[in-house]
């Protein structure tokens, strides 16, 4: 069930996706014979439905967003690995 639901989101994600990607490439967006091209209005709502999507991908990935406490303390923390190391290049 979860791969079905991840594949319709996967294929609905690309299908809005698609007049974008044309568009940053500098193609143009080839439509179904009589289908007009999207206007700014339906523009705006794939845009809309693209980010929606990628919010969905993003949850069912189980990825959530950093609060900026988390942030904050994670730019004020040192990382460095301070512990001496010796390595022995001769060993294979």
């Amino acid at each position: 069930m979860f791969s079905q639901d991840f594949s319709v989101l996967r294929r609905r994600l690309r299908q809005n996706f698609l007049p974008f990607s044309n568009g940053a490439r500098g193609q143009k967006l080839l439509t179904r014979l009589g289908k007009p091209l999207p206007n700014k209005l339906d523009l705006d709502q794939r845009e809309l439905n693209v980010v929606a999507d990628l919010l969905q991908v993003l949850a069912s990935a189980r990825f959530r967003l950093l609060t900026s406490e988390e942030y904050q303390l994670a730019v004020d923390e040192s990382f460095t690995f301070t512990m001496p190391i010796d390595v022995n290049w001769c060993d294979s």
